[in-house]
């Protein structure tokens, strides 16, 4: 069994340990909209990564989200729909149309967290109610961890660039790339930072993307970080960037042997 066929198989058992009817079931594989269908009209005006923030997750699992990449779990989507004033019923088709447990009358934590759609309870406040009732709350102790493929993807996908295109200009073969994105090694510090400067991020992203991979951030105590990080914060070209470091007597980048 595939892992797609095992997820949905799985979301399956889980609607049907929730007691929901056959009919039921097969009407919400029927019926249901996709979550971006649901998500955007709510958001309005918010970015996804003003989303991203209030719901305590990365900004590439909301992008992987709305492109239905990522199958977010219950209390994650139940954490959108308090950052987003969603109904109860609002509620309950996003958690159909992403195949999870509806929220039931016979469940504590459930009945507690109806009640607070109900009433308009914020994401803390509603936390708050859930604590005092004993109940486990909505929001972990932090952000869903993001992984190197998340935040390399997004980028991808923001400048329209093909991982065949991506790979020469960061000198990285592509055996070398799949096991880096499926974590069987980590990344060079300098394949990181070509890739940081390729793909256009921000100097926040590219210190997030160095602690991914355990590698120390750029520094201000160093002098060849501090030209990296001035490079990457004025979006200069990796030519640009190497010829100064190289002028300076330092290691350049892009090995240009």
């Amino acid at each position: 069994m595939n892992s797609e066929k095992k997820r949905t198989t799985l979301m399956m058992i889980e609607r049907a340990n929730s007691g929901e009817s056959l009919e039921q079931m097969l009407k919400a594989i029927k019926q249901s909209r996709k979550l971006s269908q649901i998500l955007l009209p709510k958001m309005g005006t918010m970015s996804n990564e003003v989303l991203a923030d209030l719901a305590g997750c990365s900004r590439a699992y909301v992008y992987g989200i709305m492109g239905g990449t990522k199958h977010p779990e219950k209390d994650m989507l139940l954490r959108m729909a308090f950052v987003l004033g969603m109904s109860v019923d609002e509620t309950q088709e996003m958690l159909q149309a992403a195949h999870r447990a509806a929220l039931s009358s016979k469940d504590k934590r459930d009945i507690c967290l109806i009640f607070g759609l109900v009433n308009g309870l914020d994401l803390e406040t509603m936390d708050e109610v859930l604590l005092e009732q004993e109940q486990k709350p909505l929001s972990s102790s932090g952000k869903e961890e993001e992984k190197l493929y998340d935040l390399i993807s997004f980028h991808l996908e923001k400048t329209k660039m093909k991982l065949e295109d991506l790979l020469p200009r960061v000198q990285c073969d592509a055996k070398t790339f799949r096991a880096i994105m499926r974590e069987e090694e980590f990344a060079p510090r300098d394949l990181l930072l070509r890739a940081a400067l390729v793909l256009g991020m921000e100097l926040p992203e590219t210190q997030a993307m160095l602690k991914i991979e355990k590698k120390p951030v750029l520094s201000v105590k160093d002098e060849r970080d501090m030209y990296i990080m001035n490079g990457i914060a004025n979006k200069v070209s990796p030519r640009e960037l190497d010829a100064k470091l190289l002028e300076q007597g330092m290691e350049t980048l892009w090995n240009h042997t």
